[in-house]
C-alpha cells in the first residue's frame, strides 16, 4: 500500500523494565491520538472506496508460499493468478459471482485495513 501522505512510519514501543505498564499504555495512546489528529482516515491506509484490483497480483509468491500446504508451489501460484484475474474481470464489469461481490470486497477491505496493529 503506497503512502497516502508521502511517508510511512513504523513505531514499535517497548516498555522499559522499571516503567509501570500504564505509563507505556498512556504513551502509546498519546501517539495514536496524535496520528488520528494529523492524518486522514485515522490510520486506514486504504482509500474509502477500497483498493484497485490489479493483475498480475503483487504478492503472488508470498501468498502462494503462505497458502500452499503440501501441494506444489507452482500449482498454487497458477491457482491464485487465475482467481485474481477472475476477480479483476468481475470488478471491471461490476459483476458478482457466487459469494464474491467486488463492491463489498472493496468496502470491507477499506474498513478493515488498519495500520495500527
Amino acid at each position: 500500500i503506497p503512502a497516502a501522505q508521502g511517508v510511512i512510519v513504523s513505531l514499535i514501543v517497548k516498555r522499559a523494565d522499571p516503567a509501570p505498564e500504564q505509563d507505556s499504555g498512556a504513551f502509546v495512546q498519546r501517539v495514536l491520538d496524535l496520528v488520528e489528529r494529523e492524518t486522514r482516515r485515522q490510520g486506514h491506509p486504504v482509500p474509502p472506496e477500497g483498493p484497485q484490483l490489479t493483475w498480475p497480483p503483487a504478492g503472488l509468491a508470498m501468498e502462494a508460499e503462505a497458502s500452499r500446504g503440501r501441494g506444489s508451489l507452482i500449482a498454487r501460484k497458477i491457482a491464485i493468478a487465475i482467481e485474481q484475474l477472475f476477480g479483476v474481470v468481475l470488478a471491471a464489469l461490476d459483476r458478482r459471482a457466487g459469494a464474491f461481490d467486488p463492491r463489498h470486497y472493496r468496502r470491507q477491505t477499506a474498513a478493515n485495513t488498519d495500520d495500527r496493529k
